[in-house]
């Protein structure tokens, strides 16, 4: 297996904040590039023709444009299909309840703060020497890396070094080229911009959680070499990422019962190309109408379905 894996991720979160939905696709640096190259030839000529449109982006994507947009995101998934077929590339998406997904983040902000009393812990050396105005911006982040965090050891072996690329938005793409002042284990310090920090740091976390044995966490000794938050207008791979977590939950609204067309092209695009047989009992129990939309009612859901790389 390759020394290393780069992961793009998306989610979205429900209306109600009942359940957020997950994606990620992984997979060795070059393979990467040759998807983002072919991406880029099934949605470049769209840019060029059209003078308002920005980027694939699938919640704009309904019954009037499907023969354009749809189409481009059909063949998106199709492209990542034939990826996943040569093995070459894996994918994932997570549908989990805000419950569970609020426990899972607590129980790491919880460590974290434990950490934070620990005479000589390396995260409250790190975090310390921090302006605390800066704090929100590295606190927040273990949100986003909660994915590595649990699921490295499916995507990787032990000697796997991961680039990790979510999907953001609003004032932390502003904190692109700032510096922060960095102190290690050896009370050693250096600057580090933003996303350098943020690898060490995760890094760092890692290691925390590693020790403490949560059940279902990674434990695994890898490496972050990389991260990197994108905005998704700026990354095909992002596109891709939000195809798969937007079709989602629009299959799980026709499951639900919702009628608008939209919904059942969405869902069809995405059950004739992945097969969803096994969750649909699932998500039929557990989501109900309310308010217009899809709602999860049963407390501590979690399904999963992917394609891993052999």
């Amino acid at each position: 297996m390759t020394n290393k894996i780069q992961i793009y991720t998306d989610e979205t979160k429900a209306n109600d904040n009942s359940f957020v939905i997950y994606s990620m696709i992984y997979g060795e640096p070059e393979h990467i590039s040759a998807l983002n190259k072919d991406l880029k030839k099934n949605i470049h000529p769209l840019e060029e023709s059209k003078k308002d449109f920005k980027r694939l982006q699938a919640n704009k994507v309904n019954e009037s444009n499907w023969k354009t947009l749809g189409k481009k995101c059909e063949d998106s998934l199709d492209k990542l299909i034939e990826y996943v077929q040569q093995d070459k590339i894996g994918f994932k998406f997570l549908l989990i309840a805000s419950k569970k997904d609020d426990n899972n983040i607590g129980v790491l902000k919880s460590l974290f703060k434990k950490e934070l009393d620990k005479e000589g812990s390396s995260i409250k050396k790190q975090y310390e020497s921090l302006d605390k105005k800066d704090h929100p911006a590295i606190y927040h982040r273990l949100d986003q890396l909660i994915l590595y965090f649990i699921y490295r050891d499916e995507l990787g072996s032990e000697e796997t070094k991961f680039e990790f690329y979510p999907d953001s938005t609003g004032n932390i793409l502003n904190y692109k080229e700032k510096e922060f002042r960095a102190t290690g284990s050896d009370n050693q310090s250096a600057d580090l911009k933003f996303y350098e920090y943020v690898q060490v740091f995760g890094n760092t976390v890692a290691k925390a959680i590693g020790e403490s044995n949560f059940p279902g966490w990674s434990k695994s000794k890898q490496e972050l070499v990389k991260y990197e938050a994108l905005k998704w207008s700026d990354s095909y791979m992002i596109q891709l990422c939000d195809i798969i977590v937007n079709f989602f939950y629009n299959h799980i609204r026709f499951l639900a019962g919702k009628s608008e067309k939209k919904y059942e092209l969405k869902s069809n695009a995405l059950t004739s190309r992945i097969g969803l047989d096994k969750l649909e009992s699932k998500i039929k129990v557990a989501f109900e109408i309310k308010n217009n939309d899809v709602s999860c009612v049963v407390d501590y859901t979690l399904m999963s379905f992917g394609i891993s790389k052999e």
